[in-house]
């Protein structure tokens, strides 16, 4: 997936944002993890930072059961 807008997801855990990253990685995204510059009341301060498709992202998320808090441009 390569192109595209950034987008920054808030996730709930440090786990959540690796096992976002690696599930991404496979389907061919460009995922980072990075520590949030604001800490939100629902998450761990961790978000997950993509280049591509945000729909296509989204969708495999969901399918893989992770909880996206916020998205972030």
């Amino acid at each position: 997936m390569a192109g595209g807008a950034d987008y920054v997801l808030a996730v709930r855990s440090i786990t959540s944002a690796m096992r976002a990253q690696k599930i991404l990685e496979r389907q061919g995204f460009h995922a980072s993890i990075q520590r949030s510059t604001t800490t939100s009341p629902q998450g761990c301060g961790y978000t997950v930072r993509i280049t591509g498709d945000l729909s296509a992202a989204l969708s495999i998320l969901q399918a893989s059961e992770i909880e996206i808090l916020e998205v972030r441009r």
